[in-house]
């Protein structure tokens, strides 16, 4: 324990910059907030081909308090596949955690579309996107697309927000909105996390505020008991999150052991609404959708590299500023500073990954990038946070290498994702010349990279005029 706590304060967070006071910090989230919510709504795509259910278990739990979509059979019948018949009612096939969360979001467009259609009346033509009906009313569901697009943002938004807290725990308000940047522009965040409501935006959310709880009770120890609240939600969104579940538990009994009695407390309390939602419409507290179970595909080691590098689906292809978390930990190890914390986030990640490669879930479907990766954003961030904190303090010609190489990193990033964000030619790269769940070798085709098929064919085009 003494060991450890010397390491924890070998990392202790720098001050903030004098005059940094909580009404400057209360600004500063709320311009992240705004700032980040108008670019990713200003961004064109939307990819809710398979997300739009959510859109409705939400409003099913709003209006009616209750999972199944019996008063959507218009909708049913457009997407059989979302949903089951379960003794005369229709449930959502999987899992409705990410539905749970959006609710309270949904809500909020669902009472704002109408009166701001009202006071704007090209405001109804342009969302439904056709003249509408006499005395049409627009709803969170009549355009569930736009409200994906809404609810998905905010989330993505509030994560930006929430781990800028994280953040200045180790640096100081610049440097911080430096990540802030990298985290929300120059990653999946911006081309995936926002573009619908996957489950991966509300897992990011939730794991954020998972990771807040636990650094700040390096300070206030008391606060770790309310980590198991998000952590355990982040499962019921997500399965795969059961490996942050584990491991972060392991670390809470092996740091803060006199709160573990009561960190399993809360995380219970914060279940408890699912299971017996479970039990009433499954009859088990937890259903097929979390007990699939691992199925190792034959090409595993395919998918190790893949996960990484693959030019269709690679995380270091699509977000080669995170190369520089290799240096982070490298940094860390060698200081001998690489703290418990971390070293559970490690693990982690590298188990995370060796689940997507093993059972095939690096492929991602129809996607843009690293989706399996996606939700692992967070921890991912804080092996930045080294790297940023080494340029902050370091003398000026680390500043100027260590940064420049930063600063080039994150620039192809942030490109890389804007065309995600801003052209559908790379929502049509998942299904031309042949769907990549058929042709899975276009995965590995460097010839025919997923961000640069929007300038491929721009030049087409303009080959086709002359």
């Amino acid at each position: 324990m003494e060991e450890e706590s010397r390491l924890s304060n070998a990392s202790e967070p720098l001050p903030l910059r004098p005059g940094a006071s909580w009404r400057t910090t209360l600004r500063l989230c709320m311009a992240i907030f705004f700032v980040a919510f108008v670019v990713y709504m200003i961004s064109p795509v939307v990819t809710s081909f398979g997300t739009s259910g959510s859109v409705f278990v939400s409003a099913s739990l709003i209006h009616e308090g209750n999972t199944n979509l019996d008063e959507y059979p218009e909708w049913l019948a457009q997407s059989p596949g979302f949903a089951e018949n379960i003794r005369g009612s229709y449930y959502p096939r999987f899992s409705i955690g990410a539905s749970a969360i959006a609710a309270p979001f949904v809500l909020v467009v669902d009472r704002a579309l109408e009166p701001l259609c009202v006071v704007i009346p090209p405001l109804r033509r342009f969302l439904l996107g056709r003249e509408p009906k006499p005395d049409e009313k627009v709803t969170a569901t009549s355009v569930y697309s736009t409200t994906e697009k809404i609810v998905a943002s905010a989330m993505t938004a509030l994560s930006a927000v929430v781990l800028f807290f994280v953040f200045l725990r180790s640096l100081s308000i610049p440097y911080a909105l430096v990540l802030v940047f990298t985290f929300a522009f120059c990653t999946s965040a911006w081309s995936f996390l926002t573009r619908a409501l996957w489950s991966d935006g509300p897992s990011v959310l939730m794991l954020s505020l998972t990771l807040l709880l636990v650094v700040s009770s390096e300070k206030r120890p008391f606060l770790i008991q309310f980590a198991s609240v998000p952590l355990a939600i982040s499962y019921v969104v997500l399965p795969a999150n059961a490996i942050s579940v584990i491991l972060l538990s392991l670390y809470v009994v092996l740091r803060h052991r006199r709160y573990f009695v009561y960190y399993l407390g809360w995380g219970v309390l914060a279940v408890v609404p699912f299971a017996m939602r479970n039990i009433a419409v499954y009859h088990t507290a937890l259903p097929q959708y979390y007990l699939v179970g691992l199925r190792i595909s034959a090409d595993y080691l395919a998918g190790l590299a893949g996960a990484l590098i693959s030019p269709g689906r690679g995380l270091f292809v699509f977000c080669p500023v995170f190369l520089l978390c290799i240096y982070g930990i490298v940094m860390r190890i060698r200081s001998k500073q690489l703290n418990m914390l971390e070293k559970m986030i490690c693990l982690i990640l590298i188990l995370h990954w060796a689940m997507i490669s093993t059972t095939g879930a690096w492929r991602g479907g129809h996607c843009f990038g690293p989706r399996s990766f996606s939700d692992m954003l967070p921890y991912l961030m804080c092996f930045l946070i080294p790297v940023v904190r080494d340029i902050q303090t370091g003398g000026t010609a680390r500043k100027i290498v260590l940064g420049g190489v930063y600063g080039i990193l994150a620039t192809i990033s942030l490109a890389i994702h804007s065309t995600g964000a801003f052209s559908y030619h790379t929502v049509y790269w998942n299904a031309t010349p042949q769907d990549i769940s058929v042709a899975r070798s276009r995965l590995w085709d460097w010839r025919d990279l997923q961000f640069l098929r929007p300038y491929a064919e721009r030049r087409k085009a303009r080959e086709a005029l002359r």
